[in-house]
C-alpha cells in the first residue's frame, strides 16, 4: 500500500505539527471523520496549513505490519503450499506481512522451501511447541501476530475475515474454533474425546469456556504479550495462553474450517493429552492464579 509523509499544522497558532506516516485512504478517511477540508501535499517539505480547530490534537494512524508465526518440524510435504495461500490471501486483503517460520530440527527440507518463498526462518534448536512460539513472538516485528500450523489444517484464506473481526471488536486475542464447522471426517473420536476433555477442565477449574482449548490459530496484540507470563515450552502453551487472554484481555473465539492435516502427525494423543491435564491442574493450583492475576 502507497504511503505519504503529510505534515499537518494548525491553522491558529501555526503549530510545528506531527509527521506523519500513513496510507493516503487512512489519512483521507481520518479527515472526514473531523469533517476537515484541507489540501492533501505528499511532499512535507511544502505541505499546506491544514484548516481545523483551536488546540487541535493529531491522532497519528500507521500502517500496522502483520506478523505470521508458523513452527514446524518436517513440514516439507505442507509448508509452501500453506506459505502460498497465506501469501495471497493477504496480499488480496492488501495487508502489510512478514511470515516468520520458526524450525526446530527438520530433518528435510522445510527451511529451504520456507526460505525460498520469501519467509524469515529462524532456527530453535530447544524442542517444544511453546518454545516455538516464544521464539517467533521475540522475532516478530508486527504490532499484530498471527500463529497458525504448518500442516495445512488451518485456512490462511480466513486470516483477513478474522483480521476483520479482531479491528473492528478492539480484540487483544482471537482464537479460532476448530470443531463448530469441523466436517466428523476431519478428527478421530480418540482426539475429539481428548479435546473435550481439556475444554471441560478449562471451564471446571478456570471458570472459562472455550470451544477448543487446543487450537493452533490465534490473533494477538505484541504488545500485550507481557501480561500473559506464559510459562509453558510444550504443547499446553496452547491452553495456557487462552485461558490467561480470557481472563485477563478482551477475548473472542471464532469457528473456522479444519480440515485433514498434510504430513507426519507430530502429537501423541494420550502421553500429550495426559501433558496438558496435569498442566491445568498444576497451573490452577499456582499462586499465580490463586491470587487472581
Amino acid at each position: 500500500m502507497h504511503a505519504v509523509s503529510i505534515n499537518l499544522f494548525s491553522l491558529y497558532g501555526y503549530c510545528s505539527g506531527e509527521l506523519l506516516n500513513l496510507s493516503v485512504q487512512k489519512f483521507e478517511d481520518f479527515l472526514k471523520s473531523i469533517n476537515c477540508e484541507c489540501a492533501k501535499k505528499k511532499d512535507a517539505g511544502d505541505a499546506n496549513v491544514l484548516k481545523t480547530v483551536i488546540n487541535f490534537s493529531v491522532v497519528v494512524f500507521e500502517e500496522k505490519v502483520i506478523s505470521v508465526v508458523i513452527p514446524t518440524i518436517d513440514e516439507e510435504a505442507s509448508i509452501g503450499k500453506v506459505v502460498e495461500r497465506l501469501k495471497q490471501s493477504l496480499r488480496e486483503a492488501g495487508e502489510e506481512f512478514e511470515i516468520i517460520v520458526v524450525d526446530t530440527n527438520s530433518r528435510d527440507r522445510t527451511r529451504e522451501i520456507a526460505a525460498s518463498l520469501g519467509c524469515r526462518v529462524i532456527v530453535e534448536p530447544e524442542r517444544g511447541y511453546g518454545r516455538a512460539y516464544k521464539t517467533g513472538f521475540a522475532h516478530a516485528k508486527g504490532d499484530i501476530i498471527v500463529t497458525l500450523d504448518a500442516d495445512a489444517s488451518y485456512p490462511p484464506e480466513a486470516i483477513p475475515e478474522l483480521l476483520s473481526v479482531f479491528r473492528k471488536e478492539n480484540l487483544d486475542f482471537l482464537t479460532a474454533d476448530r470443531f463448530s464447522l469441523m466436517s466428523r471426517d476431519v478428527m478421530n473420536t480418540t482426539h475429539r474425546l481428548g479435546n473435550w476433555i481439556l475444554n471441560l477442565a478449562t471451564l471446571m477449574l478456570f471458570n472459562v469456556k472455550i470451544n477448543d482449548s487446543q487450537s493452533g490459530m490465534w490473533i494477538l496484540r505484541k504488545d500485550r504479550l507481557p501480561e500473559l507470563d506464559m510459562k509453558s515450552n510444550g504443547f499446553p502453551f496452547s491452553e495456557e495462553i487462552k485461558i490467561k487472554a480470557a481472563k485477563r484481555l478482551r477475548f473472542k473465539e471464532v469457528p473456522i474450517r479444519y480440515t485433514t492435516r498434510l504430513g507426519e502427525k507430530k502429537l501423541n494423543t494420550w502421553k500429550d493429552g495426559w501433558n496438558n491435564l496435569k498442566f491445568l491442574v498444576k497451573l490452577r493450583m499456582s499462586r499465580e492464579l490463586r491470587t487472581g492475576k
